[in-house]
C-alpha cells in the first residue's frame, strides 16, 4: 500500500460519510487500518488516524466495545509517537520542541486514562526530565510528584517505570539543594532496580552515579567514590569504555577525588545522564552555590582582623573622648564587620570564588564557560529565591545567564540586568511579573526567556512594545487581541508556543510583527484565522492543525 492508496481510501471514506453510509465507511476504514499496518507498521500515525475515524463510526453505529478497543489502539500509537519524537529532539538538544510534544502526551494520557495510570505517569516523568534540562525546576518537581503519586495510586511502586520516576525526582530535588529528599528517592530507585535486575545493569549504574554525586554534595567523599566506581565498572562492562555515559562516570570520579582532597563539597558541577527516560545525553555542568555563609580561611582571618581593629578604635575613642560623630562612625564599621562575619554581605565574594574555581577546573573542557563567552550557559541555583541589585551587578557579565530558580527579583535588580547584561537571559522561574517589572525587563538588549509566565495583563504586554531582541513567552496560555496588538511592535523572534487558541483579530495583528513567531502549540483556530496566519512566511504553526468551523 502506498501513500496515494491510503489517501484514496480516506477520500472515499469522506464521500461515504457525507451521504451517511456508515456501514460502508466502517468497512473501508477497517481495510485502511489493516493495509496501513501491513505497509507502514503497527505504530504508524496513519494507522492511528484511521482508527480515530473508526471510533466515531463505531459509536455512530452503536458498537461501543469496538469503539473503545479502537480508541485504545489509537491512543497507544499517538503516545508512542510523541515520546519517540520528543526523544529525538532531546538528543539534538531542541528541548523546547521536545517539551511541547511531551505536554501533548500528558494531555492525551490524562484525557484518556486519567491521572492515576501507568501511561500517564510515564508521560509525567518524560516531561519532568525535559523541563529539568531547561532549568524549569519548580515545574519539573510538580510533574515528578505527579508521577510518583500516580505509581503509588495504582500500586506500581516497584515497577521499572516507577524506579525511573524516583531517580528523576531525586535528580531534580538535588538540583534544588533538597538533599535529604533526593537521597530518599535515589535509594528507593536503587532498591527497585536491584530487585528487577539481579545483576549489573546500565539502569542501576545511572542511579548509582547520581547517588554518588549526591554523596559528594553531602561531603561524604569515601561513599561517593565507591558508588561512582561501581557505576563506572557497570558502564564499562555493559556499554564499553568509549560510551558517553562511561566517560561521564570517569569525569565524575575525578571530580569526587579532587573535591575530597580540597575538602569542599559545596560547589557541585558534575556530568550526569538521564537514562531513566531513555536519553543518553550528558548534562552540561550545573553550578550550585552553597550557603551564603561559606568562608575560606583567608576570608575568616580578614574578618577577625577587621573586628579587632574596629574594637580598638572604639576603645580609643572612648578613652580619648573623641567627638560623638567619630564614635558613631566606629560603631557603623563594627556593625558592617559583624554583618560580613554572619554572611549577610559576602555574597559577591562567594560568587567570585565559584567563578575562579570553575575557570580552573574547566580550562580544557569543551563544554566549559568563560565569563563573557558564548560557549554554553551555566545554571545557577541560588538558595534565596529573590535576586537583588548586588546579585545582578555580579552576574551581568555572564552570557548565557540562566537564573531559572529565581522566583522573584527586585525592580532594581531587573533594571541592573536590563542595563548591564547583553546576551541570553533566562528567568523562567518568574511566574507573574508586575507591569513595572515587565517594563524594566523589556529594556534588556538580548534574548529574554520568561517561559514561566502563564498569564500577563494587557498593560504588561504593552511594555514589550519597546523590547529589542528575541522574546520567549513559552508558558503564556492565552493571547487577547489587545495583547497581540501590543506585541506586534516587538522587534525580534517571538515565542508563544503554549498559546492554544487565537481569534481572527489577534491574528491580524500578529502578522504585522517584524520577526519570526512560534505558535506551534496552537490547537484551536478558525479556517479564516489560519488563512491570515499563513500569509506570514516566518510564522511557525503545528504540522497537523485542523481548522475549526
Amino acid at each position: 500500500m502506498s501513500d496515494n492508496d491510503y489517501s484514496s481510501l480516506m477520500a472515499e471514506v469522506a464521500i461515504l460519510r457525507d451521504v451517511g453510509d456508515f456501514s460502508a465507511v466502517r468497512r473501508i476504514l477497517l481495510q485502511a487500518v489493516q493495509s496501513a499496518a501491513n505497509s507502514f507498521g503497527l505504530d504508524d500515525m496513519r494507522v492511528a488516524a484511521a482508527l480515530e475515524q473508526l471510533v466515531e463510526v463505531d459509536r455512530q453505529l452503536g458498537y461501543e466495545l469496538e469503539a473503545r478497543d479502537a480508541m485504545e489502539r489509537a491512543v497507544q500509537i499517538r503516545l508512542k509517537d510523541l515520546a519517540g519524537r520528543g526523544l529525538k529532539y532531546r538528543k539534538v538538544k531542541k528541548y523546547s520542541e521536545a517539551e511541547q510534544l511531551y505536554r501533548d502526551a500528558v494531555v492525551i494520557a490524562e484525557k484518556h486514562y486519567g491521572c492515576n495510570n501507568r501511561e500517564t505517569a510515564v508521560a509525567y516523568t518524560n516531561l519532568a526530565a525535559c523541563l529539568r534540562r531547561q532549568s524549569k525546576l519548580p515545574e519539573a518537581v510538580n510533574y515528578c510528584n505527579r508521577a510518583t503519586a500516580s505509581f503509588s495510586a495504582i500500586k506500581a511502586e516497584d515497577s521499572r517505570e516507577a524506579a525511573f520516576a524516583y531517580s528523576e525526582s531525586g535528580f531534580v530535588h538535588r538540583l534544588l539543594s533538597q538533599l535529604p529528599e533526593a537521597e530518599r528517592l535515589f535509594v528507593r530507585s536503587l532498591g527497585v532496580l536491584r530487585n528487577i535486575f539481579p545483576g549489573d545493569h546500565p539502569s542501576i549504574a545511572d542511579t548509582l552515579d547520581r547517588l554518588a554525586m549526591l554523596r559528594r554534595d553531602q561531603g561524604r567523599f569515601e561513599e561517593a567514590e565507591e558508588l561512582c566506581r561501581q557505576a563506572l565498572a557497570m558502564r564499562t562492562e555493559k556499554l564499553g569504555p568509549e560510551h558517553p555515559l562511561t566517560k561521564a562516570s570517569e569525569e565524575n570520579l575525578v571530580r569526587i577525588k579532587e573535591d575530597a582532597l580540597a575538602g569542599d563539597g559545596d560547589l557541585a558541577f558534575d556530568k550526569e545522564a538521564t537514562k531513566a527516560t531513555g536519553d543518553g545525553e550528558i548534562d552540561a555542568k550545573v553550578v550550585q552555590i552553597g550557603s551564603a555563609t561559606s568562608r575560606d580561611s583567608h576570608g575568616i582571618g580578614c574578618v577577625i582582623v577587621m573586628a579587632v581593629v574596629c574594637l580598638a578604635g572604639l576603645l580609643a575613642g572612648v578613652y580619648f573622648a573623641v567627638p560623638l560623630l567619630i564614635w558613631l562612625l566606629g560603631i557603623g564599621v563594627l556593625v558592617l564587620t559583624v554583618a560580613t562575619a554572619l554572611g549577610l554581605v559576602s555574597y559577591e565574594e562567594m560568587l567570585l570564588r565559584m567563578w575562579r574555581r570553575l575557570m580552573q577546573e574547566t580550562e580544557d573542557d569543551k563544554d566549559s564557560v568563560v565569563l563573557g563567552g558564548d560557549a554554553m550557559g551555566i545554571s545557577i541555583s541560588l538558595k534565596k529565591p529573590t535576586l537583588t541589585i548586588q546579585d545582578a551587578r555580579i552576574l551581568a557579565k555572564v552570557d548565557p545567564l540562566e537564573l531559572d530558580h529565581i522566583t522573584s527579583l527586585t525592580l532594581g535588580a531587573a533594571e541592573e540586568l536590563a542595563a548591564r547584561h547583553v546576551g541570553v537571559l533566562k528567568l523562567n522561574g518568574i511566574g507573574k511579573p508586575s507591569s513595572k517589572l515587565t517594563r524594566a525587563l523589556s529594556k534588556h538588549r538580548g534574548a529574554l526567556h520568561l517561559n514561566g509566565v502563564v498569564d500577563i495583563t494587557e498593560a504588561g504586554a504593552a511594555q514589550f512594545r519597546v523590547k529589542e531582541g528575541d522574546l520567549f513567552l513559552g508558558g503564556l496560555l492565552g493571547l487577547t487581541t489587545e495583547m497581540a496588538k501590543q506585541m506586534a511592535h516587538h522587534r525580534g523572534y517571538l515565542s508563544l508556543s503554549s498559546v492554544r487558541s487565537l481569534d481572527e483579530n489577534a491574528a491580524q495583528w500578529l502578522i504585522k510583527h517584524r520577526g519570526g513567531i512560534n505558535l506551534r502549540g496552537l490547537r484551536l483556530a478558525s479556517r479564516r484565522t489560519l488563512e491570515i496566519l499563513r500569509t506570514k512566511p516566518d510564522i511557525e504553526l503545528p504540522d497537523h492543525l485542523v481548522a475549526s468551523e
